[in-house]
């Protein structure tokens, strides 16, 4: 009686533990989306600027290697793939950083130089027959970023303020950022700033101002101080149609402006002092140009180094050139090249003049034109679907640095390539979505939208 009463017990907790085991589940394989992540990662910024990853251990039998991956966005990276033992990539944007075999490994030290775009370090422990993941842990922005609610449809460098004005042509507003204090303020107080045509800056009474000519509107150019307070307006004397361009030029305080129909080039002297607000200037100079095709001059760039400058426009897929000089008082605009004629579209942005005047640049894919308008090369693109917003050279000549569009897959980066050969050097990665690039002194200034909101403007600055 004894012996069975035993013998029930031991049916009665074999019967228990198999509906107990029953009930157990091996476990789950970590879902594509990550939704358990059993790796507690986490990060600490170094005293020497070198980035810190540490996690837990995983102490499984079937223990392979931990893999810390570094990824450019928030999504998951990888999805797992337990036939193959490994993680198969989905994110072009990421890099393999490491693989540690030893379990007990548990820190990964990076250690980087240059800005980047909202980068994060994930660790995976990769087991027989599954992969196991931490979190992302975002590393920190090395950049100097600021950001304001402000939709950039213009931006101007003034290099002897040290400083950008930001224009938003949609609601009349202006920003400034100030590059030592990497500081942006907002002025909103002035009127008449809509305009087709792009703002210059000039220089009065050793007070720097904007200057905005009102495009397809008429021939008035308004005139804001560096406050973003609208000083008045006034006319090119003797100018009936549109001003399309303005170009400053600070040795002796001259203006050109570009029109078209006939396509006209005028040199001016800002009327001091503007009488109730408005005012007429005095024409120096005046070069005509015989045209029957133009029809805005929408680029307008003065080559550094010398009085040189490019006046385009397009029309039906096709565009008209002037590059011409000029004195240092404005007057005598002579051409270099007569009006051509060229069937591909010369865009506003990108575009750059060569440093020694003999090439200029433009499109997304980097086409380079001689001074006879031809065609006569392109850009290695570092990847075969690059495309850039904005180009310009460095101040000493020898470098241009590109800054990839925003609906580049490939990244958000600025490309260098060296000067005269074009030959592509590196990539800067940085995180605004670019719209402009600006150089002063050691620092790449960026004008863009914010990654985290595109109703905000952000202006980035970078150290080379």
């Amino acid at each position: 009686m004894k012996n069975l009463n035993i013998y029930a017990l031991m049916l009665s907790i074999l019967g228990a533990l198999s509906g107990y085991l029953g009930c157990v589940r091996p476990d789950p394989t970590v879902p594509e989306n990550y939704a358990v992540y059993p790796l507690e990662a986490k990060g600490t910024e170094l005293p020497d600027g070198s980035f810190r990853l540490t996690w837990n251990a995983i102490k499984s039998a079937d223990f392979i290697e931990y893999q810390v991956i570094k990824n450019t966005g928030d999504t998951v990276p990888f999805i797992a793939d337990s036939a193959i033992n490994k993680l198969v990539r989905i994110n072009p944007n990421l890099e393999l950083a490491k693989k540690i075999a030893d379990v007990d490994s548990t820190f990964f030290v990076d250690s980087f130089s240059v800005p980047t775009n909202r980068t994060f370090l994930r660790v995976f422990a990769v087991l027989k027959n599954r992969n196991l993941s931490s979190k992302n842990v975002a590393m920190p922005i090395k950049s100097d970023a600021q950001e304001l609610a402000l939709t950039v449809s213009d931006a101007l460098y003034i290099p002897e303020e040290k400083k950008i004005a930001l224009a938003d042509k949609t609601t009349n507003k202006l920003a400034i950022y100030d590059i030592p204090s990497n500081k942006l303020t907002l002025n909103a107080s002035f009127v008449n700033l809509t305009s087709s045509a792009e703002m210059t800056y000039g220089r009065l009474n050793n007070m720097t101002e904007f200057l905005i000519p009102l495009g397809t509107f008429g021939s008035s150019i308004s005139v804001i101080n560096l406050s973003g307070i609208f000083v008045g307006s006034f006319f090119s004397n003797g100018v009936s149609n549109s001003l399309d361009a303005i170009l400053y030029e600070k040795t002796s305080d001259s203006y050109l402006t570009m029109s078209a129909q006939p396509a006209t080039i005028r040199s001016f002297l800002r009327p001091f002092p503007l009488n109730n607000g408005s005012g007429v200037a005095l024409v120096t100079s005046t070069a005509f140009f015989p045209a029957t095709r133009l029809q805005t001059a929408y680029v307008f760039r003065k080559a550094p180094n010398a009085r040189e400058a490019i006046a385009v426009s397009i029309t039906n897929g096709s565009s008209d050139l002037i590059w011409f000089r000029y004195d240092a008082d404005c007057k005598n605009v002579t051409k270099i090249n007569g009006l051509s004629t060229i069937s591909l579209n010369i865009t506003k942005r990108p575009f750059a003049i060569a440093p020694d005047n003999q090439r200029f640049i433009t499109g997304p894919k980097g086409l380079i034109f001689n001074r006879g308008m031809s065609l006569v090369d392109s850009l290695k693109l570092p990847t075969s679907d690059a495309l850039y917003a904005d180009m310009v050279y460095s101040n000493d000549g020898t470098r241009l640095y590109a800054v990839r569009n925003a609906t580049d897959r490939s990244g958000k980066f600025v490309d260098i390539y060296a000067y005269p050969s074009f030959k592509f050097e590196r990539s800067v990665a940085f995180k605004s979505t670019p719209t402009r690039i600006f150089q002063d002194g050691d620092y790449l200034i960026l004008v863009g939208r914010s990654p985290n909101n595109a109703r905000l403007a952000m202006v980035e600055k970078v150290k080379l």
